[in-house]
């Protein structure tokens, strides 16, 4: 009799420590889970177990990653869309001379400041070709990266100069129509700039140097195939000479 309540009892206590596992709930995400240790009346807490979202910024397999990709860099601005049909003309061709002529002119014609070109005669000059339909605005811009020195550092042995990068250049924007005499009027907007050069033999090449500026705008009427003298005036670049500027307009 004592050996079968030994076993029922046994029985119970088998049946109760199975049920009481499989009602028992599993550690949720972020929860510390209490295990009981070998010894007598310890535990030990188990590190929280995290389960980690996917991660929807991954890359997939085969795709390229954001250091394998090749940056262009910043865009250009947008051209704007094109104009409507018939408001477009005919092909012009505009030229602009920016000619630094040494010493002073007394009232030079066009073609003297091109025969000067020609002959190599002058201390400086830029020239641009901007070619455009009439009635469209177009714009052409020639620069650099030009060092310009803005200082020194005196070390009590050497004297080394301070760099700084400036952009220097030349820009042109025009606009032009054609009229019914062959005249073409032009609106014209010219821009230059550049370091200043010391004519002074004796000065220093250490010291600071300026930036010279120089701005037209007009507009104009000219004939095409005739060059026109649109503005003159001290260069800005070189002491002692001037500076004109020659346009020349063909059209086909």
């Amino acid at each position: 009799m004592r050996h079968h309540w030994a076993s029922f009892v046994c029985c119970t206590i088998m049946c109760s420590i199975a049920s009481g596992q499989q009602s028992g709930t599993t550690p949720q995400s972020g929860t510390t889970q209490t295990i009981p240790s070998r010894g007598r009346g310890s535990s030990f807490a188990q590190p929280p177990t995290t389960v980690r979202p996917p991660d929807s910024t991954a890359r997939q397999e085969g795709s390229p990653s954001p250091a394998d990709s090749f940056s262009l860099g910043t865009p250009r601005p947008s051209l704007g869309p094109l104009p409507a049909p018939g408001t477009a003309g005919k092909l012009v061709t505009l030229e602009v001379l920016i000619a630094d002529v040494p010493g002073k002119l007394d009232q030079p014609t066009a073609s003297q400041i091109l025969d000067l070109e020609k002959a190599g005669k002058l201390s400086g000059s830029d020239r641009l070709r901007l070619t455009t339909l009439e009635n469209v605005p177009a714009f052409v811009q020639a620069s650099e990266r030009a060092p310009r020195i803005v200082g020194r550092t005196n070390t009590g042995l050497t004297v080394t100069p301070i760099y700084n990068d400036v952009n220097v250049g030349t820009i042109v924007q025009a606009t032009s129509r054609l009229d019914e005499d062959g005249s073409a009027l032009v609106q014209l907007y010219i821009q230059r700039s550049g370091i200043l050069k010391n004519s002074d033999i004796s000065a220093d090449p250490l010291d600071p140097k300026g930036i010279a500026l120089m701005t037209t705008q007009t507009t104009i009427r000219i004939q095409p195939g005739k060059p026109l003298l649109i503005s003159t005036g001290p260069s800005t670049m070189m002491g002692g000479s001037q500076t004109w500027i020659v346009l020349l307009l063909t059209a086909s």
